[in-house]
């Protein structure tokens, strides 16, 4: 479970976690938290504003080749898991997938920017969050199963509907779910490139490792201890 959570977030920071300016290089704060803003809640209007775009299409064209993020995410997803399901129908994964995505769009967080050096080409920014609960995937998700799916799971010997009782149970559970924990602070590294950003040449702050700091955020967001 927690490879596969953890696989969003370094999708998401290996997908698009750029920051750019449209005119100088910005606070790298305030690009994080617009390229988090597109990817979590579907709002471009911070990227657009930055970056100089005039719609949303032409974001996804820059930045996604045209698709949409969500899309790409969620077809990942459906691929890892259905690697390790026995499932007929993929549909029960692709809501799963989407539950664990609106469960990060419920997260609140902010970004600061803790130190940059233009010269050396380095930054660091600090993203705190709200957690979810600490035993809410340790303990909550297991009672939860038992407590409300326990006659299903035990009347049937077909691994397939297993799967779909279980899968179904885990969606219904993460859509409930509600970011109460304790705030932590987790600290991105990034690095000074250059790139092309709606037909200019700018330069970029981009995480020096993704999949690392993508697993980070998910630990963290989920209270699993890796």
């Amino acid at each position: 479970m927690k490879k596969f959570i953890s696989l969003i977030l370094a999708l998401v920071l290996s997908l698009s976690l750029v920051a750019c300016g449209s005119e100088s290089t910005p606070d790298p704060a305030r690009t994080v938290d617009a390229v988090l803003s597109t990817l979590f809640h579907d709002d471009t209007t911070a990227m657009g504003d930055l970056f100089g775009y005039s719609s949303r299409d032409a974001i996804l064209d820059d930045w996604f080749d045209g698709d949409d993020p969500r899309d790409l995410l969620l077809d990942e997803f459906v691929k890892a898991f259905a690697e390790e399901a026995l499932l007929e129908d993929d549909s029960v994964i692709t809501n799963l997938g989407i539950a664990f995505m609106d469960a990060f769009a419920r997260i609140p967080y902010t970004c600061t920017t803790d130190s940059i050096d233009e010269d050396a080409g380095i930054a660091v920014v600090s993203i705190t969050i709200t957690p979810f609960p600490e035993d809410a995937f340790e303990d909550g998700l297991s009672s939860y199963v038992y407590s409300n799916y326990l006659d299903e799971l035990t009347s049937s010997d077909d691994t397939s509907e297993l799967y779909n009782i279980i899968f179904k149970a885990m969606t219904e559970y993460v859509n409930q779910l509600q970011p109460t924990g304790t705030p932590t602070t987790l600290q991105l590294s990034c690095e000074l490139v250059e790139d092309t950003i709606n037909g200019k040449t700018r330069s970029c702050w981009i995480p020096t490792d993704s999949e690392s700091f993508g697993e980070e955020f998910a630990a963290a967001a989920f209270n699993f201890n890796y």
